[in-house]
């Protein structure tokens, strides 16, 4: 296609589509024959494209009189109608597989529909976690070791004053690990795999409290503790809207699938734990809404289950595998949702097993790379060589990158690397 028949002009905002089958916004430029300059609307990176890669955007993104039109219309039926629109806007987005885009529409309809339904006394909400700095000794402040956080969690709120709201938290569940802590990721898998395909077979039923570790959410259950209140900041408080709970949660799942599609695996996990809390404490026990949360609530555990493995938290997508499979099962499609539960622990098996093996090939490499550097720096080999570089790893580095002599190395360092080295060859 030339720029004659392209039906965009430099200085617009077009979408350019990629090989891969993503797209993304950016600013047409200029013409090139039959390339186009743009613009990226996310990191401002400047590229040649084909021009027919890109197209004009959606009508509703170009803010046109017809689209601020039916956004007006919603509005006269309120903030739920403006809400539905912008969740639409997101979805025709998402098959675009433009998902920055479509994240930001669904977060457009999320604040609409949370503004519908603001936090008020009697009321649901979910309490954000806060990071408890306080919790951390003197000594290791400064350190780059991250203070605690307390746990994303469900509460209702009995009154609200000046910038804060009394909350009484919902009970904890027993326990929510189900990674089994001290057991292999793969003879847990293999555990999980043998009880889903005993209850498929409709031989067994999962028994509460059976297998020890399962919860169906972050926390429920009674666990005989006391009632908890506490005092709060209102903005760390997420209304749950009291009369179109699955809307919300089809929003942060929707939220949550971008993040994914993104790689934002923390992001992905923390709007899927989002989506899981407000569908496993719905009030609404109609039949159709209880079996639509019940679809959307499965849904949110694959989601956090999957983001936690691209992560590759492995144990916590086991916990997440573990819910999943204590979850009642869909109705209309049992058989299916045994499948998607089969193929999330086969996936997790899959991904643990090649973590393994490249971490036991890396242990292997690093290790005599760091054997190597203590010995020239210790003058005992090397005369006057160089340090070949270390083997290639995934994630930080426990010891920085030597360059020509290894003798310069500072003495920090060369403790950290005597260190780093004495614990590969110990655990072996």
């Amino acid at each position: 296609m030339s720029s004659a028949l392209c039906h965009c002009t430099p200085g617009e905002r077009v979408r350019i589509h990629e090989q891969d089958g993503s797209s993304r916004r950016g600013l047409l430029l200029c013409f090139q024959d039959d390339l186009c300059e743009v613009e990226f609307e996310e990191d401002g990176d400047e590229a040649l494209v084909p021009v027919a890669s890109i197209t004009p955007l959606e009508p509703f993104e170009r803010e046109t009189a017809e689209a601020e039109a039916a956004v007006a219309e919603a509005a006269m039926e309120g903030l739920l109608g403006v809400a539905q629109i912008r969740k639409t806007e997101g979805n025709a987005l998402f098959k675009l597989r433009d998902h920055a885009a479509a994240l930001e529409r669904y977060a457009r309809a999320l604040k609409a529909l949370h503004k519908s339904a603001p936090i008020s006394a009697g009321g649901s909400c979910l309490v954000k976690p806060c990071s408890q700095s306080h919790l951390v000794d003197r000594s290791e402040r400064g350190s780059a070791r991250a203070p605690p956080q307390t746990p994303l969690r469900h509460a209702l709120v009995l009154c609200v004053g000046d910038g804060t709201a009394d909350v009484l938290y919902s009970a904890r569940a027993a326990t929510v690990d189900g990674s089994r802590r001290g057991t292999r990721v793969e003879e847990r898998v293999v555990e999980l795999l043998e009880r889903a395909a005993t209850l498929e077979q409709g031989a067994g039923e999962v028994e509460e409290g059976s297998s020890g570790d399962e919860g169906s959410s972050g926390d429920e259950g009674s666990n005989g503790e006391e009632e908890e209140e506490e005092e709060l900041r209102l903005d760390r408080l997420v209304p749950v809207h009291p009369s179109e709970p699955a809307l919300q949660v089809a929003l942060m799942l929707n939220m949550a699938r971008c993040s994914y599609a993104r790689a934002d695996w923390p992001a992905a996990l923390a709007r899927a734990a989002r989506a899981e809390l407000v569908a496993s404490h719905s009030e609404d026990t109609s039949p159709e809404a209880s079996a639509k949360l019940l679809e959307l609530h499965r849904s949110a555990l694959i989601v956090g289950a999957r983001a936690a493995l691209g992560g590759q938290h492995f144990r916590r997508a086991l916990t997440l595998a573990s819910r999943l499979l204590a979850a009642p099962l869909p109705v209309a499609k049992p058989s299916a949702a045994h499948g998607e539960l089969r193929s999330l622990l086969r996936e997790i098996r899959r991904r643990s097993a090649e973590v393994d093996r490249s971490n036991r090939k890396l242990s292997k490499g690093l290790s005599e790379w760091v054997k190597m550097a203590l010995q020239h720096a210790d003058g005992s080999a090397l005369e006057g060589g160089q340090v070949e570089d270390p083997p290639a790893q995934v994630g930080p580095s426990p010891v920085k990158e030597v360059q020509g002599d290894a003798s310069a190395m500072p003495s920090g360092e060369l403790a950290g690397a005597r260190g780093w080295f004495s614990f590969l060859t110990s655990s072996g």
